[in-house]
């Protein structure tokens, strides 16, 4: 296909130079145009296309070089991306899977702390009716024992009670 149009751009150029040339010696007739100067002959030109092939040869290959460099380059870049797109994905799995068991030992957590916050309301309220309970028995107990400052040690059992009556009448 490339020689194909190499031999094409020949054809076109040959055929322009040609044109040129025959125009050129038509001027010269003429007198007008290049002042007497005959123009490059067609040897030259064939030397000119065989450059100009040349360096299409050249310049296709260089260009077919660098698009390889590049397509290996790339091929390289696109497997690094790969590579590093797969262990961000090992990675984002790692971190759900942490996700996930940190998730459960909050629920069982929030579950613990739901149970043990009415545990603690129950024992308060336990707590609570326990000392009133054993306020009531403390009052209950005093209401039993009287103390009397005023009575001597030396008033015996039987004669007790005769005397807390005389006392209690006084006041």
């Amino acid at each position: 296909m490339e020689a194909k149009n190499v031999k094409k751009n020949q054809d076109r150029l040959l055929t322009k130079i040609w044109a040129r040339d025959s125009e050129a010696d038509s001027e010269q007739q003429t007198g007008h145009g290049l002042g007497g100067q005959r123009p490059e002959s067609i040897k030259e030109h064939q030397d000119t296309l065989v450059m100009y092939a040349a360096l299409t040869k050249v310049l296709g290959e260089m260009v077919n070089k660098i698009t390889e460099a590049s397509q290996g380059q790339m091929d390289t870049l696109r497997e690094d991306l790969e590579e590093g797109i797969k262990e961000i994905k090992r990675d984002i799995n790692k971190i759900e899977e942490r996700v996930d068991t940190n998730e459960r030992a909050l629920q069982e957590l929030t579950e613990d702390v739901w149970k043990t916050e009415n545990l603690l309301e129950t024992l308060a309220a336990a707590t609570q009716n326990l000392e009133l309970q054993a306020e009531e028995l403390e009052h209950r107990s005093r209401r039993v024992n009287i103390r009397i400052k005023a009575l001597p040690e030396s008033v015996q059992q039987q004669d007790l009670k005769q005397t807390l009556i005389s006392i209690f009448m006084i006041f």
